[in-house]
């Protein structure tokens, strides 16, 4: 996992943020490691990225 190595996660898309925020439920430390590629279109995918992943300016 990305924690036990500290290496940083690129979460790209809907559905791989929606299985980052089931990862975070399993493992809280992953939060700081997942960066989001974007926002998508997708409803719903800005909650799943506020909920899992962490923001960057380019996602504001």
């Amino acid at each position: 996992m990305g924690t036990s190595r500290r290496i940083a996660v690129v979460v790209d898309g809907f559905i791989a943020t929606a299985a980052a925020m089931l990862a975070v439920e399993l493992c809280p430390r992953l939060r700081g490691y997942l960066i989001a590629a974007h926002r998508s279109v997708e409803v719903g995918h800005r909650v799943v990225l506020e909920s899992s992943v962490r923001r960057t300016g380019a996602m504001e």
